[in-house]
Order: C-alpha cells, then structure tokens, then sequence
C-alpha cells in the first residue's frame, strides 16, 4: 500500500538503498531526508502528516531517543522505528517505554525490513530477529533507573565528581550506583562496562571518546628511518 516515509541516518549509501527499495518496491514517497540531528530537529514540520519515520540510532547530535520521543509527542509521524547496528538490547527497552513502533537492525535483509514496515504500519510491533531481546531483562528487571543513568556516565568517560554533578547526586551516591550496577551485570572493568554499553546501544561508539579529542589525533605517527 502507499505511504509516506521520512528518513534519518548519517551513512548516505545505506540511506539510499533504504530509500530506493522503498521508493521502487513497496510504493513509498519520501518527503523527508536528514543526515543529523540537528536537520531534523530544523526540518521536521516538513514530516507532518507522514506515515512513518525510519530513525538511526546513530544518527549524529544529541541523545537520538529524545529526539524519536519528541516526534512522538508531537505526533508529525503515525509511527516511527529505529534503525539500529548493535543487538541493541537497550534501545529495544526504551523505544517500547516510549512508545516507538519498531526496531529494526541494519543487518536485516531489505525484504525483512520491507517485512517489517507492514506490519508496523498496519499497526503492529516489530523487533528485529537481530536484536538481542534476552538482555533486555538487564533494564527492565535488574538494573534501576539511577544506575543505568550512572552507567551511560561512566561508558561515555566521565568520572563519579562530574557525574554526580549532572545527575545532582552525592559522589558516594554514584559509587554506589556503580558498584551494584557492574555486581548486577557481572562487570569487573572500564572495558567491560564500556563494551555492554555500546552493544546494548546505551552509548554509540563515538561517545566512548571525548567528543574534543578523536582517537586518530591522540595517536603518535611512527617514523621509519
């Protein structure tokens, strides 16, 4: 059936091949691309009315849940769905509570993700076979609200005084946050922690380094003589 879709991701090759498939296969009309989150922020009354929104969770800018909740609240779009490339157990969690439509993986072949689209818009919930839907119970049962707070803090770099500062909690607080967090999820170290955190889509990649210094500049050039 006909609709009308907006879509948002950095990476312009898979955003045309999306855009392509759905344009030619499934009769869909674009009335909306954008490569960050600042455009859709900017751009969005241009998606009023529209029939779904296909978002990527690594779209660059600002927390991407906020600005999916946001389009939500507003109600520009009948559905929105995530586009995601890690299992994404996290992501999965919160796009339910706040009431998204669907997450789909980067990994899925175009006709499951065709697949999928139906039956989100004809009112369904979709979650990607790719998506790891076991580890959700991390968020939804063991860990609470504050921790997994504390958790995106740390995972992104930053320390407990700068941490209880954002989160207006005493600094013992947050190390107590984090101990029963990392006790809970079976974490010893920083690199466990950081490496939970980007496959369950708490944090991106990119936020695991400061947004200042990129790995490649903190590097040292090795000179053969």
């Amino acid at each position: 059936m006909p609709f009308t879709f907006g879509i948002a991701s950095h990476q312009l090759l898979f955003r045309a091949l999306l855009r392509d498939h759905l344009v030619g296969q499934c009769e869909g009309r674009v009335v909306g691309e954008f490569s960050n989150q600042e455009e859709l922020a900017r751009q969005a009354p241009s998606l009023r009315g529209a029939d779904l929104l296909l978002l990527d969770c690594d779209l660059p800018g600002r927390d991407v849940l906020a600005s999916a909740h946001e389009v939500v609240k507003k109600r520009l779009v009948r559905k929105v769905a995530l586009l995601v490339a890690v299992p994404g157990a996290y992501l999965a969690q919160r796009a339910i509570q706040l009431g998204l439509h669907g997450v789909l993986h980067k990994q899925d072949s175009l006709e499951s993700i065709q697949g999928g689209l139906t039956t989100i818009l004809s009112g369904g919930l979709v979650i990607s076979p790719n998506v790891c839907l076991a580890e959700r119970t991390s968020f939804a049962c063991v860990l609470t609200a504050r921790e997994i707070a504390v958790l995106i803090q740390l995972a992104s770099g930053n320390l407990p005084a700068k941490i209880a500062r954002e989160l207006k909690l005493a600094p013992a607080t947050v190390v107590t946050h984090r101990r029963n967090a990392m006790k809970k999820l079976g974490l010893r170290s920083q690199l466990q922690l950081v490496l939970f955190a980007v496959r369950s889509g708490m944090i991106s990649l990119e936020q695991t380094f400061p947004r200042e210094v990129s790995p490649i500049r903190e590097s040292r050039a090795i000179t053969v003589s």
